[in-house]
């Protein structure tokens, strides 16, 4: 049993994950299974524009544009390509960085301080998985991340 709380399942994996079905199994055509799937990611935005974080951070990076991702729906591992970012140092974007695909846990990713502007872009991309192919969302704020101590 895991225990990272009520993540996506539905009628059948709530049995084997011992937890109540999020209504989220989603079949990309007639032929492949129905199983959990991401449709949308969204993330709140915060209450001032971006460039109000982005002055007080010393180091991080901040995000202009995610593209394609995966996430796992049971232990809350997620994955997304950010397309397009910049390095941020003494609170200035200085250099644009490398395509890259950023990794981490939902969970974890809570215990950071991310820098949430108040302006929202949605982008869509397609995510297959097993055979089949579904229009997944990601509903965004403009986004920082601070580097921790050890970066």
């Amino acid at each position: 049993m895991t225990d990272s709380g009520n993540l996506l399942n539905s009628e059948v994996t709530k049995y084997i994950y011992r937890q109540q079905s999020s209504g989220n199994a989603i079949q990309g055509n007639n032929t492949a299974d129905i199983y959990p799937r991401m449709q949308h990611m969204y993330i709140c935005p915060g209450e001032k524009p971006i460039r109000d974080s982005l002055t007080r951070t010393m180091k991080g990076i901040y995000v202009k544009k995610l593209n394609m991702g995966e996430v796992n729906t049971h232990t809350g591992d997620f994955t997304v390509e950010v397309e397009m970012s910049y390095l941020i140092e003494n609170g200035k974007c200085t250099s644009e960085v490398e395509p890259f695909m950023m990794t981490f846990n939902i969970f974890e990713l809570a215990n950071r301080e991310l820098l949430l502007g108040n302006e929202v872009k949605t982008f869509y991309n397609l995510c297959g998985k097993r055979g089949s192919v579904v229009k997944v969302a990601y509903t965004v704020p403009a986004l920082g991340i601070k580097a921790s101590a050890k970066e």
